[in-house]
């Protein structure tokens, strides 16, 4: 909250405010590359290597899935085909883990299709952002006013994850591009609500 939003939008001349309302919906991640895993469960140990974008959160979903020790479990982080957000879940990874100990000592890689992958995807969430602004004569923005409303991405992360864990405070990554803003304006204001 910038200079004095409220002000320029009120002494603001006619013609030189532009409204606008942008809405996504719920929407599939789609990586590029197939979601997939490989996994060796030999004595007791959980090796994997995927493609995922957190892999403690990955360690423990597997150790948790197959009731061994985090300190059983290693996680060798490949290069993501895209990731998106996407591959914050481990499910796949899970997945994978999961057969290789029904048939220990045998390394089991699980590649879902495309299909498959849109059926198990956690959408993310759908989002709605109203702006306004003042132009000035030069065509730059004198006042800026973004507000932004979606569901919470880390609640629900949490929720499948972490059931214990909640949330600290309001999501900061629904409107991350909101309060991190790298133009100038000299009356700014940006809220967001979940």
């Amino acid at each position: 909250d910038d200079g004095d939003v409220v002000t320029a939008f009120a002494d603001a001349p006619a013609g030189s405010i532009v409204e606008a309302d942008y809405s996504v919906p719920f929407l599939a991640h789609a990586p590029m590359e197939p979601m997939n895993a490989t996994a060796l469960f030999k004595d007791g140990r959980l090796t994997l290597w995927t493609p995922d974008q957190i892999p403690t959160l990955c360690k423990f979903a597997c150790a948790n899935a197959l009731d061994i020790k985090m300190a059983d479990v290693t996680v060798n982080t490949t290069h993501l085909g895209g990731g998106f957000g996407r591959r914050l879940e481990a499910d796949y990874s899970v997945y994978a883990a999961l057969i290789a100990k029904s048939v220990p000592g045998r390394p089991i890689k699980v590649t879902w299709t495309r299909e498959e992958d849109m059926t198990h995807d956690f959408y993310r969430p759908a989002a709605m952002a109203r702006v306004k602004a003042r132009i000035g004569a030069d065509g730059l923005p004198q006042a800026m006013d973004i507000k932004v409303a979606s569901p919470s991405i880390i609640r629900s992360i949490l929720a499948r994850t972490m059931p214990s864990m909640s949330p600290a405070g309001p999501d900061k990554l629904m409107v991350t591009g909101t309060f991190d803003q790298p133009y100038a304006c000299a009356n700014y204001r940006g809220s967001g609500a979940e």
